[in-house]
């Protein structure tokens, strides 16, 4: 599957696995990130599963470009 580029997305949210494709990450692991609290990405539940909102997957991308780091900025610790 392809994923929309997020310059080109018109839709308000993503599914779990469109948001983790973006933010380089497996969706089991940002399902777990969602859990622990330590994803700054505020989900939103739609019957039992999670969608993420496409603007703060940009800004959540945007401030991982400005500070330039290799591992997505909600990285587990």
């Amino acid at each position: 599957n392809t994923v929309t580029p997020l310059s080109c997305e018109t839709r308000v949210v993503l599914t779990t696995a469109e948001a983790a494709q973006h933010l380089r990450v497996a969706p089991k692991t940002l399902l777990r990130l969602a859990a622990r609290g330590q994803c700054p990405i505020e989900h939103r539940k739609v019957g039992r599963k999670l969608v993420w909102p496409t603007q703060q997957v940009r800004m959540a991308l945007a401030l991982e470009a400005h500070t330039r780091k290799k591992k997505p900025v909600f990285a587990h610790r």
